[in-house]
């Protein structure tokens, strides 16, 4: 009988060729990027979900399905903002807020919501609402002092990196003391260092019965400026969206290998807009391994592959929801699950307008509480020279990590997690051009260096989740 380890070693010879290029890879990224806006049901993301088959049936993928999910469909319409200061009438285009209330024409007071809890943001009862969604601002340092495992950042970034994250405090739930407190309507202020309302937050697929919209910086704190001032500022919000049940797909194929057991890579395909980071570049990786492993021989492949492009992120997830309710057999024969998202690069801003800068965003590392697990993530950031990354508990910041594939853990599988968190991830400036094009092979490759890593170490799923420190399925009887 052949050796497998042997068997893996000989094959990883001819890994260059096997690896797409970067023009390859940044060419899958522009496809999906050009066909618009792929939210949930949008035309765009139908048309990504068949081509995401049609390259999986190219690679040579022994089997290509897709598995219909229940989405919520949601589409701006109008959205105006009339103010009137001392008298004095000015008029904006905006953004509704997501899931907002679908259809609104109302005028108030405008009162600031500074206040999270209900006796203080009782002050807005029957007023228009005006939130100043501050982005937060986390010192690097601290992820890698308080919270990280593990760190690879040779240059020392992260002594002065201070990380924007694209959400403020109140993560989604935005509206809610509003709510709470019975207000009017909501004027969200979008708190970032450029000119742009187009925040699709939030994007959990839930209906609030409450008008709002979201505008600029610079429209915020003329606000701001006059109602700190003591003048009385009126409102006249009109808004009109569309939100209807929608179906989007999960898009899997598989490559069958020498084992009974599997490695789940995914990501997920529909974006907030066109979204080149997020999440055109996570797909690209999915396909990159896909790509490389269809040219390794069945016998030489370690396990069976199955490569998951999930539908429905931005509308409360939906899509991984449907995977783990439906796929508990093959979920329990799993190795490992590597979902991987956002290749980002900082943003820079220069007279209001967002741009790239040449440095990569921050990159998190959500890896279960397995030693062996990482170690060889350690290793292979280090030999990848993938800086400025953090190898963080899969609980470091939620109960569960802020990834698409986030339901994995719970669901028992050990998980490596890739999520990079910029601060425009959320708006209609992530373009092609926001893509940190020099990572895209690196990470490639230290995928495949990770998965042979532990096929050499001959580790199974059920070896791996009896080391779990933090395994959140111990009550479950571990699969003989």
């Amino acid at each position: 009988m052949s050796d497998p380890a042997a068997a893996v070693r000989c094959a990883m010879r001819g890994e260059e060729s096997a690896l797409p290029t970067t023009r390859e890879v940044m060419h899958w990224i522009r496809a999906m990027v050009e066909r618009g806006a792929r939210r949930p049901g949008f035309e765009a993301d139908q048309w990504t979900e068949q081509w995401i088959a049609d390259q999986l049936r190219g690679f040579g993928c022994t089997q290509v399905w897709s598995e219909p999910i229940e989405v919520v469909r949601w589409q701006e319409q109008v959205g105006e903002l009339t103010l009137q200061i001392d008298g004095v009438c000015s008029t904006w285009e905006c953004f509704p807020v997501p899931m907002s209330a679908p259809q609104a024409d109302i005028r108030g007071e405008v009162a600031l919501d500074t206040f999270d809890s209900t006796s203080e943001a009782s002050s807005i009862a029957g007023k228009i609402a005006l939130y100043l969604n501050q982005h937060v601002r986390v010192p690097a340092a601290f992820l890698r002092d308080e919270l990280a495992t593990a760190s690879y950042d040779p240059a020392n970034d992260f002594d002065q990196l201070i990380h924007t994250q694209p959400f403020g405090p109140r993560i989604l739930e935005v509206m809610e003391p509003a709510l709470r407190a019975g207000a009017l309507g909501f004027i969200g202020i979008v708190g970032q260092g450029w000119e742009s309302d187009r925040y699709f937050v939030p994007y959990d697929a839930v209906s609030r019965d409450l008008p709002g919209v979201w505008i600029t910086p610079a429209t915020g704190q003329r606000l701001l400026e006059a109602i700190e001032s003591g003048q009385r500022v009126e409102a006249r919000i009109r808004s009109q969206s569309s939100q209807y049940g929608a179906r989007s797909h999960n898009v899997m194929g598989t490559l069958p290998g020498r084992s009974n057991e599997w490695v789940i890579l995914g990501s997920h395909h529909d974006a907030p807009w066109c979204g080149a980071v997020e999440d055109a570049s996570g797909t690209a990786l999915v396909l990159a391994q896909a790509h490389y492993w269809s040219q390794i021989p069945e016998r030489d492949r370690p396990w069976n592959f199955l490569f998951l492009l999930n539908g429905g992120h931005m509308s409360g997830g939906a899509g991984i929801r449907h995977f783990v309710a439906t796929h508990r057999d093959l979920i329990d024969r799993s190795v490992v699950a590597i979902h991987l998202e956002h290749v980002a690069r900082e943003p820079r801003v220069e007279n209001g307008t967002l741009l790239p800068s040449d440095e990569v965003t921050p990159r998190w590392w959500f890896t279960s509480r397995i030693a062996p697990l990482e170690a060889a993530v350690s290793e292979v950031l280090r030999n990848h020279d993938l800086r400025r990354s953090l190898i963080l508990p899969p609980n470091a910041m939620f109960e569960n990590p802020p990834t698409d594939g986030s339901l994995l853990h719970p669901a028992g599988v050990p998980i490596v997690q890739l999520l990079a968190a910029p601060e425009y991830l959320f708006d209609c400036g992530d373009r092609v051009e926001m893509v940190h094009e020099d990572s895209l092979l690196p990470i490639t490759r230290a995928v495949v260096d990770l998965v042979t890593s532990l096929s050499l170490s001959s580790w199974d799923g059920a070896r791996l989740r009896a080391l779990d420190r933090d395994r959140p399925d111990r009550d479950r009887p571990e699969r003989q």
